[in-house]
């Protein structure tokens, strides 16, 4: 028999964060392949829960990324 292993969007958004850190909204929908809304509703859905968190992109300040609320984006600047 064949297991069904359909993940919801919610579950593909955290399995992805984990992994790659911090991505935007838009490199989340091309990662897990669903739409935009979808996605958005998934990360507010976490977002409330306390799951993840957002801040500023530092390359673009105008969009945020989006990373699992336990962790730390560590940047580091040469000089």
């Amino acid at each position: 028999m064949i297991e069904n292993d359909v993940k919801t969007t919610r579950e593909l958004v955290i399995d992805i964060l984990s992994k790659y850190k911090a991505l935007t909204v838009e490199n989340l929908v091309l990662f897990t392949g669903k739409s935009k809304s979808a996605v958005i509703k998934a990360i507010y859905e976490l977002l409330k829960e306390g799951r993840i968190k957002r801040r500023y992109d530092i390359r673009e300040p105008r969009k945020f990324v989006y990373m699992i609320a336990d962790e730390e984006l560590k940047v580091s600047f040469e000089v």
